[in-house]
């Protein structure tokens, strides 16, 4: 949904503004559900990272991630034993180790359940920024100052910020001032004589026909559709094993890794005509389908 919106809002000229919530994340943390948390977190991210595709391609394109409020849930050793009305669950880190999720704000009995409804808490919750006016994301500033930093404004906290103030009134015009005296006429120079014209030079000999010019290298990236969702590109300067990504209009349509100089990217779903851009480490391609 957030690749959609971005392409159709791109479109405007003047630009855009579009705020894209994770809702259900919260939805999940009142329900004590540690799962459905996670993988709406997830999801949470994957819209994020199509947001930084475009920012990365358009960069004069503001990215704000942040949240409303802090929640219930906290992770927590998972050792000892927690009170009977304590909602919990245990999950595998992916180093292998168990941590606890607690939930302690809502009686819902032993372990993950649905039962009743975990509060809102007044923690801190962090800020995060790229593009113009970023440098105002200070991580830890008032919410409503990210109002103003949409604005360009400067946060409040922020050394130097604050409000503009009013233009001051026109001062009086000043007295005409006293007329300066004439200061003393320059002494006038002689003028100077014409130099005589110079004879033109003998013509030069001819000079010995320059050597042929090398070889010039081939392109270090070259692409081309195979197929109806497969684009294969030749590698001239990229090692074993990078990784490369397909991007059309700033949305990962694929993702491959190079092998034996080459790289062949597979898309699910058949390659729309356009233009593309092909990223493998610091080297940029394009292709254009259709």
């Amino acid at each position: 949904m957030t690749a959609k919106a971005i392409d159709l809002l791109s479109a405007d000229p003047d630009g855009f503004t579009l705020q894209v919530e994770g809702a259900s994340i919260d939805k999940r943390d009142h329900a004590a559900d540690l799962c459905g948390q996670i993988g709406e977190t997830l999801a949470f991210d994957e819209a994020i990272g199509v947001a930084l595709d475009f920012q990365r391609d358009n960069p004069d394109t503001l990215v704000i991630v942040t949240a409303d409020h802090a929640h219930t849930s906290q992770m927590t050793y998972a050792t000892g034993a927690l009170p009977a009305s304590t909602s919990h669950a245990t999950v595998q880190t992916v180093d292998g180790a168990p941590i606890r999720v607690a939930y302690g704000t809502a009686e819902t009995g032993t372990g993950a359940t649905t039962s009743g409804s975990q509060s809102h808490t007044g923690a801190e919750v962090p800020v995060w920024a790229i593009g113009p006016q970023a440098a105002n994301i200070q991580g830890t500033i008032d919410q409503t100052d990210i109002f103003g930093v949409l604005n360009g404004k400067t946060p409040s906290k922020v050394p130097g910020g604050g409000a503009p103030g009013r233009d001051g009134e026109d001062g009086q015009d000043g007295a005409p001032g006293a007329p300066g005296a004439p200061g003393p006429a320059g002494v006038a120079g002689p003028a100077g004589g014409a130099g005589p014209a110079g004879a033109p030079g003998p013509a030069g000999a001819q000079g010995q026909p320059g050597r042929d010019g090398r070889d010039g290298r081939d392109g270090v990236l070259t692409c081309k559709a195979t197929g109806r969702k497969t684009v294969t590109c030749k590698v001239g300067a990229a090692r074993k094993g990078a990784s490369a990504k397909l991007v059309r209009r700033g949305r990962t349509v694929a993702r491959a890794t190079v092998r034996k100089g080459k790289l062949v990217f597979r898309s699910a779903r058949k390659l729309k005509a356009g233009r593309y851009r092909i990223v493998v480490g610091g080297t940029r391609g394009t292709l254009r389908i259709g």
